[in-house]
């Protein structure tokens, strides 16, 4: 991918999320008394996830907890999409996930890093394709070019995406780079031009 795509779709990821943070908000019910607001750090401005807030005076109270931030961003995603809709606009695919390996939304959606588990990605293909009616694709999955791991996981990744009607395919990236080439370690290529295992998942 060129530099000029990487830039557009990280401005309209860095636009979603930010638009995401703006929609979680607290609401908290006292008697017959919505309170709405938006909780930002004191120095940074941004809003905050996991605040608690007591009502001066009083016991009641209500926490930003991860319930409400799922909520929040759902609720944000279907708006801009819904926008998108109102103007004629047709979105043909939706990427879920791109560059999200520890989480999003910190300190509440922070997981750690590079955990991927295929067999939940597998079961979240058919997940996904039931709830929404639709096929699903697998993109931009890779690992360190050098990982132990890497040709175990490609190849129960693809083998499951086979046996998944509902998925349209999977796809690596980008094979192409060699060891650590300019800094990107995903490749599927050796430091001496050389294809690594992770490659066989791929032969048939």
């Amino acid at each position: 991918m060129n530099q000029t795509k990487r830039n557009k779709r990280s401005r309209f990821f860095a636009l979603l999320i930010a638009g995401a943070l703006s929609a979680a908000s607290l609401s908290a019910q006292t008697q017959n008394r919505t309170i709405k607001g938006c909780i930002t750090d004191a120095n940074n401005k941004e809003p905050l996830m996991g605040a608690t807030i007591t009502l001066d005076g009083g016991k009641t109270g209500a926490v930003t907890d991860l319930d409400k931030m799922k909520a929040a961003v759902a609720s944000h995603t279907t708006d801009v999409l819904q926008t998108l809709k109102d103007n004629g606009i047709d979105v043909e695919w939706i990427q879920i996930g791109n560059e999200t390996r520890t989480g999003m939304l910190w300190p509440l959606g922070k997981v750690s890093n590079n955990n991927f588990a295929t067999d939940d990605c597998l079961a979240n293909i058919s997940t996904l394709a039931t709830r929404y009616n639709c096929k699903v694709m697998v993109s931009e999955i890779g690992m360190p070019w050098d990982s132990e791991n890497a040709a175990a996981m490609m190849k129960k990744m693809v083998d499951g995406c086979k046996a998944k009607p509902e998925c349209l395919g999977i796809f690596y990236w980008e094979p192409e780079c060699y060891g650590g080439w300019n800094g990107y370690s995903k490749g599927a290529f050796t430091s001496e031009g050389k294809p690594t295992e992770a490659l066989n998942a791929f032969k048939n």
